[in-house]
């Protein structure tokens, strides 16, 4: 028990690297679980995080600058994927070299959909020039929406799905390539 009478929270600690939508450094990460809500740490940065009743994997968080932001967690195979706001962000355990420093099951050049779902529009062409971060294609799933954004600048090289497609978990969306630097 801690001095105010409340059990103490568990502390996890772990180190995380973002893979989508773009690699990222590794993440000194702690969670302070207490029960409802928890505090979460990410290298010195601390957001509380509160969890909607019944459901540990969805909610809302304050942010460092106070605004208030709905999530979503799922875990799969060393995977975490979140929901903030309709974005979603992909982190894995962050060992010393990822194989390759890429997702497992990502083809080279491939936006793949990180969760099933129904394909509401696309937003880029075959052969239109794309900024990092720039939004891609909308998903509908599970009663959200998620936007699947450019982890790089690139050039559409092929546009593999259409509006109305179901999709699964790991579905080609779209197919990247390097953009030209002479053009």
């Amino acid at each position: 028990m801690a001095g105010g009478g409340e059990p103490d929270a568990a502390v996890t600690m772990t180190r995380l690297q973002a893979t989508y939508p773009a690699k990222g450094p590794v993440r000194e990460c702690e969670v302070q679980d207490k029960g409802e809500a928890s505090r979460v740490t990410v290298d010195g940065i601390g957001v509380e995080i509160h969890r909607r009743q019944g459901d540990p994997k969805r909610g809302w968080c304050t942010g460092p600058d106070g605004a208030i932001h709905s999530y979503a967690v799922y875990g799969e195979g060393g995977q975490i994927e979140v929901w903030l706001d309709g974005r979603v962000f992909v982190f894995e355990a962050a060992f010393e070299e990822a194989a390759g420093g890429r997702r497992p099951g990502a083809l080279p050049g491939d936006v793949s959909a990180p969760m099933p779902g129904r394909v509401m529009q696309v937003l880029a062409g075959n052969g239109q020039r794309v900024g990092a971060g720039e939004p891609l294609v909308i998903l509908e799933s599970m009663k959200m929406e998620l936007i699947i954004d450019a982890p790089g600048n690139a050039v559409v090289k092929r546009v593999a799905v259409e509006e109305g497609d179901l999709v699964d978990r790991g579905t080609r969306l779209l197919e990247l390539e390097a953009p030209d630097e002479g053009a």
